[in-house]
């Protein structure tokens, strides 16, 4: 089977190579595969937070052969696009709206797999975490370094940024499958966590 970054590398997402509106790669996929592939054949409800053009959305389709894909994006940029084709399905939706959010969730939740790629306001990041994280096996935080950053902090928890929470969870619950990935100089950082135990598939 194809590696979660040639997958994404086809389809030319960010979360593995450079992109033509983003900007250079996150890379985040070989932490991806490594977390996720013990549960990649399993039939899954997939949800992710900010689309954009849609590569994120076939690659994820691509990497899980049985499961289903449902994404959402409130299709500011020119460039974004709703996918619906295949096992696809996405929505015009405000997931910085609680209201707009919860409704969504009500009629097509709950998801096994959360990924939180949205506008990175941290307000928005704490919002999908308090209204998602607890029911699905796995959510990931997307792009945390933007909590170090001005114009995406618009709110904390307990005098946290998301960013602060996801290292603190890390670290003083790693049997709990906390799980924080980042380059040397917090450029790209990514946080997942997760329910199921954690095993490789080759």
């Amino acid at each position: 089977m194809k590696s979660l970054k040639e997958i994404a590398t086809f389809f030319g997402t960010d979360k593995a190579v450079n992109h033509k509106n983003h900007g250079e790669a996150h890379e985040y996929c070989d932490f991806y595969d490594y977390h996720l592939s013990s549960i990649r054949l399993e039939k899954l409800k997939i949800f992710e937070i900010g689309i954009f053009d849609g590569a994120s959305l076939k690659t994820w389709e691509e990497y899980f052969p049985n499961s289903t894909i449902c994404g959402v994006d409130i299709l500011i940029e020119p460039q974004s696009v709703l996918i619906n084709q295949g096992r696809i399905n996405s929505y015009k939706l405000d997931a910085g709206d609680r209201s707009q959010l919860e409704q969504f969730i009500s009629r097509y939740g709950p998801f096994d797999i959360v990924i939180d790629d949205g506008s990175h306001f941290t307000n928005h990041q704490w919002l999908s975490w308090e209204l998602l994280s607890e029911k699905c096996k796995v959510f990931i935080w997307e792009d945390l370094h933007t909590s170090r950053m001005q114009h995406y902090m618009r709110g904390k928890v307990n005098n946290k940024y998301p960013l602060d929470y996801a290292i603190e969870l890390s670290k003083k619950y790693p049997e709990n499958n906390f799980l924080f990935d980042k380059d040397s100089d917090e450029k790209h950082v990514t946080f997942l966590k997760t329910k199921h135990q954690v095993t490789t598939v080759h």
